[in-house]
């Protein structure tokens, strides 16, 4: 098979990502720029990237949950003579 076979199978398995990815890449690095310009955003109105507060959030999410897991020292196991 020649690559320009495989390529083009390549690009009609995957033409979602293909477009995807970079469109993704390409909105959140037009955010940023335009968070950067001072006439658009002021310094007190600018915001973390969306992808960003949403990490944030689910690591506060689970720190709590994994907080309620955990026990005091008294789950150590005892002797019994």
């Amino acid at each position: 098979m020649s690559p320009a076979v495989r390529l083009f199978a390549f690009l009609n398995r995957n033409i979602v990502a293909v477009v995807m990815i970079p469109s993704i890449v390409l909105i959140h690095w037009g955010w940023l720029k335009l968070q950067d310009v001072e006439a658009l955003v002021k310094k007190e109105e600018k915001k973390d990237l969306p992808v960003l507060l949403a990490v944030e959030y689910l690591v506060e999410k689970a720190e709590g949950t994994f907080q309620s897991f955990k026990k005091d020292d008294t789950s150590k196991p005892t002797s019994s003579d």
